[in-house]
């Protein structure tokens, strides 16, 4: 089971990932979806609230059922576990540079349980910053009879992740300081 915090956040603009071919959609004001092509980009998560559930996605919406408590059986048989986490990109996300994105698929689940294991190996996570990576590639990998994608990324260094200024405020872009060069992650 995936181990993540089971509080509840809102949800307000949001972005999905295909989880067959890694191209995340995100909603706009006037309803149109943009399709981001992950590669190269840089975002922040809300790693440590992120939180578990049950989802639904289905041609009238998605459904969202947090788990309370024990993960026990899901709502519907259409449900799958998934998680949900706030995301943020000033400079990909248009208007509104925190989202709320969840997801059900392999892909989603694998990647956000990455992103969170990889932050976890220097300690405990901040709770006034949020983890802050570049996707450095996508890859289709064949799963059973279908397919999935597995992201290779790169985890900013602690003191570049950003800073969100309140739950649903922008959050601060991270600063790079020309003298501590990192290889070449020019974003951080």
């Amino acid at each position: 089971m995936l181990d993540f915090s089971v509080t509840s956040a809102s949800t307000g603009p949001w972005a999905r990932i295909d989880g067959r071919t890694g191209i995340m959609v995100i909603n706009g004001n006037d309803g149109e979806k943009t399709f981001l092509d992950l590669k190269g980009k840089v975002l922040s998560l809300d790693i440590l609230n992120s939180t578990s559930g049950w989802l639904f996605i289905g041609p009238s919406g998605a459904d969202w059922q947090p788990v309370e408590g024990a993960w026990g059986n899901p709502p519907t048989g259409d449900h799958r576990q998934g998680v949900s986490v706030k995301m943020y990109s000033a400079k990909d996300f248009g208007d509104a540079p925190i989202r709320t994105g969840r997801g059900n698929s392999r892909a989603w689940n694998s990647w956000i349980a990455e992103v969170k294991n990889r932050a976890l190996k220097d300690g405990p996570l901040p709770t006034d910053k949020w983890v802050t990576l570049r996707v450095d590639a996508v890859t289709p990998v064949k799963l059973g009879q279908g397919s999935s994608i597995d992201f290779a990324f790169t985890l900013a260094p602690r003191d570049k992740w950003a800073s969100p200024e309140g739950s649903a405020a922008p959050v601060a872009k991270p600063k790079a300081k020309a003298a501590e060069p990192i290889g070449e992650i020019s974003e951080f």
